[in-house]
């Protein structure tokens, strides 16, 4: 049988495996380690560590210090594209592949991902992604759509995910290698030569959609992306320790997310009412009821509801986003602005 050329050449040679903080920091221990313990040996990986709490400064430093793997500390809190492109100069093999540490990985998901990408010549590979616990077992999105349109003179945008919620072993019925519209930074393979061609991520996305942002460019820049089901992922439900509250509520505050819809709109000449973001703005929502109930608001927001309906929900949100903004939001900006202008002049 002929060797694959992912198994014939040096994994050092082909791959950085480049992890950046998604949302929490508490997952950090149990995705790095799934990473270690699931993969052949012989990867590169830089870690990029935007103001985590000091456990899991020391956890990284002390096992990236112990594998002999770059680390990247920075004392304030980044967005998920200004940690990615922190990475960029830390890749010298053909592909970068960016990885949550959010993510436990399933055995071969490294090795499925370069095979598809040596084999179709893919400018960028996307593995099934499942979600929650039990690990592997229900889909999160596999392939799908990330597409502009001409419609009447507009031009409108859409994305679609396959086989949302499915049980994997149902999927993998129907699933094969093939060509699909979109990849997801849970974890994704990109052709270095493709980034450079793209350029940096765009850091005016402080939140979302920059999976979109990035799939549009691979393919407006003639570039293929692939779904390969061999690989596969589990991103974890998130748990919101104290000491996670603030990042996650920057992460996902409403000003960064309007901001990044607008910045989005932009590149892509469309309008907020000539786009199709209602998945995104339920994501946000969705992502906020998380926020609510590590406050223990929950309860109290389900009586709101029903006793003063949706009305008074929206003023008691509303509220609770401003202390929010207020207590962890702008003091985080405050330091991400004197680090960043201090980095400046350093730099001239």
């Amino acid at each position: 049988m002929k060797q694959s050329s992912s198994n014939s050449s040096s994994l050092e040679s082909l791959a950085t495996i480049v992890v950046t903080q998604r949302e929490v920091f508490g997952a950090t221990r149990q995705s790095l380690e799934s990473i270690l313990a699931l993969t052949r040996p012989g990867f590169r990986m830089v870690c990029i560590d935007g103001g985590s709490p000091g456990s899991t400064r020391r956890y990284l430093e002390r096992r990236t210090q112990e594998l002999g793997f770059a680390y990247v500390r920075k004392e304030h809190y980044l967005t998920p594209n200004e940690a990615r492109n922190l990475g960029l100069p830390y890749v010298h093999t053909k592909y970068a592949v960016f990885v949550d540490n959010d993510v436990v990985v399933a055995p071969g998901w490294l090795e499925a991902l370069i095979e598809c990408a040596e084999e179709t010549g893919a400018s960028m590979v996307g593995p099934i992604y499942c979600i929650g616990t039990p690990l592997h077992q229900k889909v999160h999105v596999a392939g799908g759509e990330c597409r502009i349109t001409e419609e009447g003179g507009k031009r409108i945008f859409r994305e679609i995910h396959g086989y949302v919620d499915r049980p994997l072993a149902e999927a993998l019925t129907d699933l094969h290698r093939q060509e699909t519209g979109i990849a997801e930074f849970h974890c994704v393979l990109i052709r270095s030569d493709m980034l450079e061609k793209i350029g940096p991520f765009d850091e005016g996305l402080y939140s979302t959609p920059e999976h979109c942002d990035l799939s549009l460019a691979v393919l407006r820049a003639g570039g293929s992306i692939y779904l390969e089901p061999r690989s596969v992922i589990t991103q974890l439900e998130p748990r919101i320790g104290w000491s996670d509250l603030p990042f996650f509520v920057m992460r996902w505050n409403r000003a960064w997310y309007r901001a990044s819809l607008a910045r989005f709109a932009e590149n892509w000449g469309l309008s907020t009412d000539q786009a199709d973001w209602q998945s995104l703005v339920n994501f946000l929502e969705f992502r906020r009821k998380m926020y609510y109930k590590s406050l223990g608001l929950q309860p109290l927001r389900t009586v709101l509801l029903k006793v003063l309906g949706q009305s008074a929900l929206d003023t008691f949100d509303d509220a609770v986003d401003r202390w929010g903004t207020r207590i962890w939001v702008r003091p985080a900006e405050r330091k991400r602005g004197r680090q960043r202008a201090s980095a400046a002049r350093s730099a001239t």
